[in-house]
Formats: structure tokens, sequence, C-alpha cells
């Protein structure tokens, strides 16, 4: 019956909570003062007895909609309708295992390994196990209903995923899909939809050599910690700004785009050879644009901006602009331009004039900072007299 009102549109949250509102409506706020008043504040004043303020709560408008909608929820997800199905992680697996889920609110929860369905009651910040049932098939396609409240799906590593569409799940804190065990291979993941994962902290992808793709965690505005070691992985996006501190990436990396990531404090890149796209912005000194360029190809696409590299020499920087020379560049809007765009800090103790005109005369965003400038002495003879001296003169 329940099933049948949720299908039919006939019992629904907004058509319950509008006829709360509808109903209450009917009494202006004055009635609910004087009520409170009467019933609450009166006994206080009067005899002292404050025993009925905590029910001062007036219509308990933001109560009602917060129960009603929990309700709903609960309800939906035991008879396995309305907002329950709305929202399913989709998981292809390989290899027999269980599921262990987290709940952020108490629900019924379903696993179905294909049409084999395993449910528990599931208590808020619990983590239940659903076990692998004895009529599921060996690679079967897993569907979780109530996406929206899960927060954790447990280790998924065991189950060697193909595909995981976790999209649908803005609260789930960490998904562990690979291992970094020594040992450990998945050969059969290639392929993870992520969407506006908002909460998710960890993202582990070790080992699932065979994952090509390029990873979109653009959406994954608070992740933390992101492993992608020994796949194949060709571009991660990250979000603009944020906390991450652990990143590790593989060097089949041919996209590396980092803007505003200043909490970063743990870099890993096996090499920069596949790197033909750089794009550095404001961030951690962890980040070494140096050591990044020199492993790249030339001809590949360059914008660093705000990087800073303490005690270095006028010869290294020199170097460093020889080498942009061999780049081509990108916009702040990701468009190709002729020229490397680079702006930047670099710390000198000591340089000549002509060394800070051969680094600033051919990029002018790079401002060196020096603790001694070397000028020149220049003298004019006229065969062996000395007509004039002239004191440091810049180049």
């Amino acid at each position: 019956m329940y099933q049948g009102l949720r299908n039919a549109d006939t019992l629904s949250y907004d058509s319950a909570i509008g006829r709360f509102e509808e109903h209450q409506s009917k009494w202006p706020e004055a009635i609910f003062n004087e009520d409170m008043f009467r019933k609450c504040l009166e006994p206080l004043i009067d005899t002292g007895d404050g025993l009925y303020i905590p029910m001062l709560q007036g219509k308990k408008e933001h109560w009602t909609k917060w129960w009603l909608y929990n309700r709903f929820r609960y309800m939906d997800s035991k008879y396995v309708t309305g907002s329950s199905m709305e929202n399913r992680i989709t998981i292809r697996a390989h290899q027999k295992a269980n599921v262990f889920l987290k709940s952020y609110a108490n629900i019924v929860g379903h696993v179905y390994f294909n049409a084999a369905m395993v449910e528990h009651r599931m208590e808020r910040g619990k983590e239940y196990e659903f076990e692998w049932p004895a009529s599921g098939a060996e690679d079967p396609v897993i569907g979780i209903n109530d996406a929206d409240l899960m927060t954790s799906l447990g280790d998924l590593s065991p189950l060697m995923v193909e595909l995981i569409d976790v999209s649908g799940a803005p609260h789930i804190t960490d998904l562990k899909i690979g291992d970094g065990a020594e040992g450990y291979v998945n050969y059969s993941m290639n392929s993870i939809t992520l969407g506006n994962n908002v909460l998710l902290r960890t993202l582990d992808m070790r080992n699932c050599v065979n994952l090509t793709q390029s990873v979109d965690a653009s959406g994954c505005t608070n992740i933390e910690e992101a492993y992608f070691d020994g796949t194949s992985v060709t571009g991660v996006s990250l979000p603009n700004g944020g906390i991450l501190k652990v990143l590790h990436l593989p060097g089949t990396i041919t996209n590396l785009t980092l803007r505003n990531q200043k909490a970063l404090t743990e870099f890993v890149i096996p090499s920069y050879a596949n790197v033909s796209t750089l794009r550095l912005e404001n961030n951690s000194d962890v980040i070494d644009p140096l050591t990044i360029l020199a492993g790249m190809p030339a001809n590949s696409r360059v914008r660093i901006i705000g990087f800073s590299i303490a005690n270095t020499t006028a010869a290294e920087v020199i170097a460093l602009c020889d080498r942009l020379d061999t780049m081509r560049g990108l916009d702040e809007n990701g468009n190709n331009v002729d020229k490397a765009q680079v702006s930047g800090t670099v710390y000198i103790d000591s340089l000549t004039s002509e060394e800070l005109y051969r680094i600033q005369g051919r990029y002018p965003d790079i401002t060196v900072v020096y603790n001694e400038l070397i000028l020149y002495t220049v003298r004019f003879w006229n065969g062996d007299t000395l007509l004039q001296t002239v004191e440091n003169v810049a180049y």
C-alpha cells in the first residue's frame, strides 16, 4: 500500500509538509506567543517555576520539516520505493566479497547483487556487513540504494571492481577501490565516475593497473588524500583550491594541473616524461617547478603562476628561462598561446646586472630578489691614454 501511494505521488514529503503548513497558518504568530507566555513564562514570573521553559518552542515549524523528511526517508528505505530508489551507487565486481556500509541516518539498507537483495536495518554511524548471497553471480552488478545517505562503502578492493559510479553519493567520506599492499593488482578496473562528493576526504585507486581514463575529482572540494600509484590514468582534475595534503600520481600523467592547493605536503610522481600540459598556480612549496620542467618534453604547454624558488643562482634561473623558451603556454582560460606563461619570485644572493637583464628581459613577470647586484666599471681609452672612468654602470 505504501509503495502504491508513493509511486502514484499521492503521498510525498512536499504534499504532507504543505498540509501541515496550511493547517498551522490559520493561527497567527500572536496566538502562539500568547500560548507560550501562558504555559511557559507565566509560571516562571509568578512562582519562579522554570520547569516549562524547555517547551518554549513556538510552532516547531523547522523541527516538523526535519522529522517528516527523515521519516519519509526511513519509510522509503524500508519499503524500497520513492527517494530510496532515486540515487543508487553502481559497482561492477569481478570477485566475491562482502560489502560494508555506513549511513548518516537510520534507514533499512539494501544491496543488490544482480537480482539477489540483501537488507539490514541500519543505525546512524554504525557499519553493517552485507554478505554476498548464495544466489549472487560471480561478477554481478552491485546496486546500493539510498546513495545520498551513505557515508562509507568500506574497503572495496577485494571486489576487484571493474566500474563504479558514486556520483549520487555526496556524503561518502572515503573511497577505497585499490590497495597499496604488496602483491595486490586489480586488472579489471577501467571506469570511475565521481560527482559532487563534497565530503570525500580520501580516494585510493592504487594498483588498478588498467585504469587509463582521466579522473574528474573537481567536485570533491574537501579531498585531502588521493592515491593513484600503479594506475595508468592520464590526468586527474582536482578542485581549484582546497585542503589537499597528499597526492600520488603515476608516470602516465599527461596533464598535470594544480591550482591554489596551499595545504599540499606530500607530492609523489615517478616521472614527468609524459606531461605535455603543466598548469601550476599558487601551490605550496612542495611543488618544485624546476624539477618538473626538467623532466618534461619540449614544446609542452606551460603555465606556472605564484611560484617561489629560494637559494638559487643566476645560472640556474637563466637555464630555467632557456627551458621555458622551448615551451608553449596557456592563458587563464586554458587556451593555447605561443609563449610559456610564468609569474613568480626567485631569490638569488648575488648576480650581475647583465644576468638580471637576461632574466627580466625575457620573462618580466619573474621577480628577482637579490642581496647584491654587481655593477660595472667602464674605462674609455685613446690608445694608452685613459680618458674617463665611470663607476657603477648597469648592463
